[in-house]
């Protein structure tokens, strides 16, 4: 089960993001609109967050562990994260990836031009310095899910 992930899971999740190689060093600071996270046997095993930069969100920190891999998790930690961005009002979803393309292109990214980043984007830890300039920048315009949102859309999401 999904859970909301809060400041007591931070140490354990940039752990995990550690272990995957992938950039940690704001993890504490960032702005979550939205930070989920699965734990077996009080282990954080997958995360994946939207973080809110100026205007513009920002898919980050998704990882699965590698024993955890191949069960579908991050697929269900971006489902959510795509209801929670609909519910938000918001229309685009940015990344960057150095390795991962082609699984977020068959969850509707597309690559774009790094000058097409919007200024929040820009400003972000993740683009400004943590991800190399090699790293690909994708977008999701639009949102699949908006006319399933409904009030209750944090449904499969527990409190952890």
């Amino acid at each position: 089960m999904l859970n909301e992930l809060t400041a007591k899971d931070i140490p354990a999740l940039a752990t995990l993001i550690a272990e995957a190689g992938l950039p940690a060093a704001d993890i504490s600071s960032a702005q979550w609109l939205v930070l989920l996270g699965q734990y077996e046997d009080e282990i954080l095993v997958a995360s994946g967050g939207i973080e809110r930069t100026g205007d513009d969100l920002l898919l980050r920190s998704l990882v699965t562990h590698p024993r955890w891999r191949g069960r579908g998790l991050a697929g269900s930690i971006v489902n959510q994260l795509h209801r929670r961005t609909a519910a938000s009002g918001q229309c685009e979803t940015w990344l960057l990836t150095e390795t991962a393309a082609d699984y977020f292109g068959r969850h509707g990214y597309a690559a774009v031009s790094r000058d097409s980043a919007p200024a929040g984007i820009r400003a972000s830890t993740q683009f400004s310095g943590l991800c190399p300039a090699s790293a690909t920048l994708m977008c999701r315009r639009g949102n699949s899910v908006a006319s399933e949102v409904c009030t209750n859309y944090t449904s499969g999401v527990e409190p952890r």
